[in-house]
């Protein structure tokens, strides 16, 4: 699971007040339901997103849809100098969409997010895009990480044809992008990779002695690693995060601090949730820097490269 998955599949749990479970700390009290709850994330040079905005609700009554989203509400994101407006979406309840569809996202730029509820509520945030990831290269190193044995073609110089240029053999050599790291820089945070499996029918390139059936069923196309800092610059992209053959699109997420402070406090849990997140336990409440309630107004720069993992020789 990735970690804008867990992040949003958060923000709807919460929006019930499902109990915290296997701590004796509380996430939330008495007083913080009827909250607003916000949920957006801008992307470098794509799109405005859509804004889901809801609202806490009491964990003993029953659930309540209409409750449970904030209509009618007044939504605008201001920053570079323009104003854009959001409207509520005809397709689902509690979101807006941006009534410019084609406003792009800048780096480095500072954005507010400003809600205004029919009851005269006022919930802001803020976040400062990040720069652009900049110039990636994507290697292939030998076994042991001391030489570069091969480099990786981009989708802006070959579109789709990367997957047919950069293919590789399972576990062969290293896999590794490098790319410039400004420690000095404020605005470079930490960063997170994603990595998605798009030939769903594709199979197994893993076949593990101490595996059960069921075990090869819980594994996941979608996978991302923890926030790091990569201070040196470089990420490993390991093979013990991809099971299947076909082709693959890995992506270098640089991140915001809102999503670097949500995801590093949000509780980690199997089942439920608990308090403590990628850090440890010393978190009493998730960090969501959103005036006038809660949730999560973030922004990151993508970059990507695609691949074909081909299976080992039987």
């Amino acid at each position: 699971m990735n970690s804008r998955t867990r992040i949003l599949g958060f923000l709807i749990g919460i929006s019930s007040l499902v109990p915290s479970t296997g701590c004796e700390r509380d996430l939330f009290n008495a007083n913080e339901v009827g909250v607003v709850v916000v949920d957006a994330v801008l992307r470098v040079d794509a799109r405005f997103p859509a804004i889901r905005v809801g609202r806490t609700l009491d964990p003993t009554q029953p659930f309540d849809p209409v409750a449970a989203v904030e209509e009618n509400a007044d939504v605008r994101i201001t920053g570079d100098g323009m104003e854009l407006f959001y409207v509520r979406s005809p397709d689902q309840r509690g979101v807006y969409v941006p009534g410019d569809p084609a406003a792009l996202v800048m780096p480095d730029t500072m954005y507010e997010l400003r809600v205004l509820t029919a009851d005269d509520e006022l919930i802001t945030a803020r976040t400062r895009t990040p720069p652009r990831v900049g110039a990636i290269d994507w290697l292939v190193l030998n076994d042991d990480g001391t030489e570069v044995v091969g480099e990786f073609t981009h989708f802006e110089d070959v579109g789709d044809q990367v997957y047919e240029d950069n293919q590789v053999v399972y576990s062969d050599g290293l896999l590794e992008a490098r790319f410039a790291r400004d420690l000095s820089d404020p605005r470079q945070i930490a960063y997170e990779v994603g990595l998605f499996s798009l030939d769903l029918d594709s199979d197994f390139v893993i076949d593990p002695e101490f595996f059960d059936e069921e075990d090869f069923d819980d594994l996941d196309r979608i996978i991302s690693s923890p926030m790091f800092v990569a201070e040196e610059g470089e990420i490993r992209l390991p093979w013990l995060a991809i099971y299947f053959a076909g082709r693959y699109k890995f992506y270098v997420y640089s991140v915001d601090r809102n999503w670097f402070d949500l995801v590093r406090s949000l509780p980690e849990a199997e089942a439920g949730f608990t308090v403590g997140g990628n850090t440890g336990d010393g978190f009493d409440r998730p960090l969501f820097h959103v005036e006038g309630g809660i949730g999560l107004f973030g922004s990151a720069s993508v970059d990507s490269i695609g691949l074909t993992v081909l299976p080992r020789d039987p």
